[in-house]
């Protein structure tokens, strides 16, 4: 098992990488990613935190596009108001926080899979972030 040069395993290091980048947000996640990216020299390690701190990001971003659903909606129930019309949005507005509701889960889901995963030194497929991360570790 390869050691940090914090002197723990790099296992232990991309699990709690992982538990920072999910729960401490994006200054603390990017200080436990960047640490890895250049201060350690193994390449599974500088993989995994990067993919951890990637997964945060792609649910942030999706979460931020959802969250344009219910302006764009006030935004239409605004241009039917001016012409003294109605456009229910309720059912809308349910519908985006469902989406949201799912996120969150899917991303805690995920980012405890990874972490398991990283605890026992293995790598947790994720398709799609697997080819960038190799597209841009290679």
């Amino acid at each position: 098992m390869n050691k940090t040069k914090l002197g723990i395993s790099t296992n232990l290091y991309a699990f709690i990488a992982i538990f920072v980048t999910l729960w401490s947000g994006l200054i603390p996640a990017l200080l436990v990613t960047g640490y890895a990216l250049i201060k350690e020299e193994d390449i599974w390690l500088k993989k995994t935190v990067t993919k951890g701190l990637i997964v945060v990001l792609l649910f942030s971003l999706a979460t931020a596009l959802i969250g344009f659903l219910p302006n764009i909606i006030d935004l239409i129930n605004d241009i039917f108001n001016l012409w003294s019309g109605y456009f229910d949005i309720r059912i809308l507005n349910a519908v985006a926080r469902l989406f949201n509701t799912i996120l969150n889960i899917a991303e805690k889901v995920i980012m405890l899979l990874m972490a398991l995963f990283a605890l026992k030194g293995k790598w947790f497929n994720l398709g799609f972030v697997d080819k960038f991360i190799v597209k841009h570790f290679e």
